[in-house]
């Protein structure tokens, strides 16, 4: 959940390779007043004890509030 509005959040794991290990990708997304957000946020899996917290806290604290006008393409 954003901090004003519902989000669907999808989360997934790579498997990694040689060179690198797995990351973990939290994505979220929503509409409000026709405009539409994603949020994505990733992070090296053997640090998620660590970085967890923090993905929460950026979703728990994005708003979907509109500080500016939207582009509008014609």
């Amino acid at each position: 959940r954003y901090q004003n509005n519902p989000a669907l959040q999808y989360e997934g794991t790579s498997t990694g390779s040689d060179d690198a290990g797995p990351i973990t990708l939290v994505h979220t997304e929503t509409v409000d007043a026709g405009n539409g957000y994603t949020l994505d946020c990733f992070y090296a899996s053997e640090m998620a004890a660590e970085a967890r917290p923090i993905v929460d806290a950026i979703i728990a604290n994005f708003s979907t509030e509109q500080d500016a006008q939207p582009v509008v393409t014609p």
